[in-house]
């Protein structure tokens, strides 16, 4: 009977703790910023990376989830990933199926993370005109920011993104 007593106290101590600890986040961008905090952004790969990196500087947090040198195609994510996803601010995809072709694992990371998409999760490639890979139109090619046009988009797109959520942190 003591074991079950104490068995059930650790239980209710622990689900209290987890409810505590998910209702007194502070997942507010602005009282973030208001209290000088920077801006946590996570990208799923390096080229992603650098591109976020040179538009905010010393003023942002950043983690790139596929590190350079793996094949972002068919990632599988780590905790640290998930974790790292779950505190960000903003998280920048490639989009054109790079990240959600295969075995969709940027998918199943912002669901586990909680994430919105046009809410915390945005597309780096929203505005570009991919090229295809073939004849086939359905087949757009996923390195857009080869083209750098293209490229000039990305950034663009990723200043505009940033400075929603903070009008400090983009030039």
């Amino acid at each position: 009977m003591k074991r079950i007593i104490i068995t059930f106290a650790a239980v209710v101590a622990m689900v209290s703790g987890v409810y505590l600890f998910l209702n007194h986040r502070d997942n507010s961008t602005a009282d973030k910023v208001a209290d000088g905090q920077k801006l946590k952004i996570v990208t799923t790969n390096s080229i992603l990376e650098d591109m976020v990196e040179n538009v905010g500087k010393d003023r942002i947090e950043l983690y790139s989830i596929v590190k350079r040198g793996t094949d972002p195609h068919e990632y599988e994510p780590q905790p640290s990933d998930v974790s790292s996803a779950s505190d960000a601010d903003i998280l920048f995809h490639n989009g054109l199926n790079l990240e959600t072709g295969g075995n969709g694992w940027f998918s199943k990371l912002v669901e586990t993370a909680h994430k919105k998409f046009d809410r915390d999760v945005f597309s780096a490639s929203a505005d570009v005109k991919a090229k295809h890979l073939t004849t086939n139109v359905n087949e757009e090619d996923p390195h857009a920011w080869l083209d750098l046009e293209n490229g000039i988009k990305y950034v663009k797109t990723i200043t505009k993104i940033m400075k929603q959520k903070d009008p400090k942190n983009a030039k």
